[in-house]
C-alpha cells in the first residue's frame, strides 16, 4: 500500500507470484536471513529496540502538536524520556548478551536511513510537513 501511494518504489507493489507483491517477497526474504543468523532472543531484542525508538519518535512528534491535542506536556516528556532510557538499558543488556544483535541493529538502521536518503535524492521526494 505504501508503494502504491508513491512512498516507496512502484515496483514493490507489483504482484509477482500468486497474490504476493515484490515488497512482501523482499520482506519475507529479509526475515528469513535474519532468522538464519540470530537466535530468537536476539531477534526479540532487536524488535523491542525498534519499537522503543518508534515510540520515542511518536512522543517527540507529539511534542510538536501539544496545543492541538491538549495533552499534558509533562506526561509526553516522561514518556519520551522513559522510552529513551529503556532503549539505553536494553542496549546495554543486549550488548552483554547478544553483541551481534547490536551490530545488526546499527547496520540495519544505518542501511534504512541510507536507503531513504538515496530514494529521496533519486525521486526528488520530500517529506511533507503536516504540522
Amino acid at each position: 500500500m505504501i508503494a502504491r501511494d508513491g512512498e516507496l518504489p512502484k515496483g514493490l507493489s507489483r504482484t509477482e507470484w500468486k497474490d504476493a507483491t515484490n515488497g512482501l517477497i523482499l520482506t519475507a526474504a529479509l526475515v528469513v536471513l535474519v532468522t538464519l543468523f540470530f537466535d530468537l532472543s536476539g531477534i526479540a531484542m532487536m524488535g523491542s529496540a525498534a519499537f522503543l525508538l518508534v515510540y520515542a519518535a511518536v512522543n517527540a512528534g507529539h511534542l510538536r502538536v501539544l496545543d492541538q491535542t491538549g495533552a499534558s506536556a509533562i506526561i509526553v516528556w516522561l514518556s519520551l524520556v522513559t522510552c529513551l532510557v529503556m532503549f539505553a538499558i536494553l542496549g546495554v543488556y543486549t550488548y552483554q548478551q547478544q553483541p551481534a544483535a547490536i551490530a545488526a541493529l546499527v547496520i540495519i538502521a544505518a542501511a534504512s536511513f541510507a536507503a531513504e536518503a538515496l530514494y529521496r535524492r533519486w525521486t526528488g521526494r520530500v517529506i511533507k510537513d503536516i504540522a
